[in-house]
């Protein structure tokens, strides 16, 4: 079924498009906060304190080259950098490439 450009534009500007999916992405939201905060407190881990405490002592015993004091919960780092880096160009890429014509 062809749809003509004036019913889809009205189609994708109605207010009830506009309504489902603003709730589809509070769903989502709630669902991905209200599971991360069950993982975070799950009687495995812990709590999110002992995380912490477990990710800081194995930076100690075991540090990864090239971040900032071994840790593994920095953003100071040579690969972290590398992968923004080619991460940034080719989704600059992916964005220009159906343009170009």
């Amino acid at each position: 079924m062809v749809v003509g450009k004036r019913r889809l534009r009205r189609l994708l500007t109605s207010p009830v498009a506009f309504i489902t999916d603003y709730l589809h992405t509070v769903v989502v939201l709630l669902l991905s906060i209200f599971l991360s905060l069950k993982a975070i407190n799950a009687p495995a881990t812990g709590g999110l304190d002992t995380v912490w405490r477990n990710v800081t002592a194995l930076a100690q015993t075991a540090p990864i080259a090239g971040n900032l004091e071994g840790s593994y919960l920095t953003m100071n780092s040579l690969n972290a950098l590398a992968f923004g880096t080619l991460h940034t160009v080719s989704s600059e890429k992916t964005l220009r490439l159906p343009r170009i014509r």
